[in-house]
């Protein structure tokens, strides 16, 4: 029980900081060559 609410918590961490990142890196270098 405990070990599954830290795979979810560390999951769901993991994606919202990746999905973050994305889109900083994703809008920057597409503003900058178009």
């Amino acid at each position: 029980m405990i070990l599954h609410s830290l795979l979810n918590v560390d999951v769901m961490s993991h994606t919202w900081s990746y999905t973050g990142s994305h889109n900083v890196v994703d809008a920057c270098p597409r503003h900058v060559l178009h």
